[in-house]
């Protein structure tokens, strides 16, 4: 079980260290000063990951602090740290907005996993990591050394990525294949996300002649959070996204299946720790109605 000492149950959890690429709006009035670009993952770790994301701190120290707010995914995020140090943790599916402060200039590789990925990579029920980041040497032990160690050593992002993907590629072939839950969650999350969360899960339930039970029992083992959690979650992050790409949140609410406006101030407030006029304020109330992260 990852240790919780280091999370916190507060409202508005802090870490130490950075997880700028964790958060898909890297260039937000929230998470500025940031250089972020995405790659596909290679052919030996496809299976596990959906991409892999690079993201440098840019200017000089102390840099603002992240919002990262829930999107439905777990990641494995590496940071070389400008003093010479390597920290690797492993950040479960979130259900509350995750705030991180960044003293210093940080050089972040992240792997975003497959649904169910990290339940087999790490051999634990993904509800176990739900709103947890623990050290990737609690789930892997002294294989998480010999990785940061190369991460630390490697010149450039390309290196720092390729000592990652081979050791994920390695890893992966002592993992027990895919089975038929595997088969049946890919098929469900893929539904929720084409739908951005709005479709009914008993309707997907009856679609695949499974019950509404059993879909919950997969959902926490390996996802983390039962399918109606993690369906608003999607809807949600598609909101959020709509708003960040400067959507009017009326607009967005019921582009999204909110029933009014009210009904996503609500969700905002959980999910990211605000309402979305403070997360994403007009250029004219920018001044007043900002709150830093």
């Amino acid at each position: 079980m990852p240790a919780r000492a280091s999370r916190g149950r507060s409202p508005e959890p802090r870490l130490p260290g950075s997880c700028a690429a964790l958060d898909h709006e890297a260039g937000t009035r929230d998470n500025r000063g940031v250089a972020y670009f995405e790659a596909e993952p290679g052919a030996a770790t496809r299976a596990l990951v959906e991409r892999i994301s690079f993201s440098s701190d840019e200017g000089e120290p102390p840099f603002p602090t992240f919002r990262v707010v829930p999107d439905g995914g777990v990641d494995v995020l590496f940071s070389a740290l400008s003093g010479g140090a390597c920290t690797a943790h492993v950040f479960g599916l979130k259900t509350r907005p995750l705030f991180v402060p960044n003293p210093e200039a940080r050089d972040n590789v992240a792997l975003r996993l497959r649904p169910g990925a990290a339940a087999r990579l790490f051999r634990l029920p993904a509800h176990a990591l739900a709103d947890e980041a623990p050290e990737l040497r609690e789930l892997v032990g002294a294989r998480a050394d010999a990785l940061c160690a190369r991460v630390r050593d490697a010149r450039d992002a390309r290196e720092r990525g390729a000592a990652i993907e081979a050791a994920f590629a390695e890893w992966s072939g002592a993992l027990r294949a895919p089975d038929e839950d595997d088969a049946l969650l890919h098929r469900m999350v893929l539904a929720l996300r084409r739908t951005r969360g709005t479709v009914r899960i008993a309707a997907l339930a009856d679609a695949e002649r499974v019950g509404v039970r059993r879909l919950e029992r997969l959902f926490r083992a390996r996802v983390g959070v039962g399918p109606k959690a993690y369906a608003r979650i999607v809807r949600f992050h598609a909101a959020y996204r709509a708003l960040a790409a400067g959507a009017d949140p009326l607009d967005a609410a019921l582009a999204h299946g909110y029933f009014d406006h009210a009904h996503l101030c609500r969700d905002f407030r959980e999910l990211a720790g605000a309402p979305p006029r403070r997360i994403f304020p007009s250029a004219a109330g920018e001044a007043a109605a900002s709150l830093p992260a």
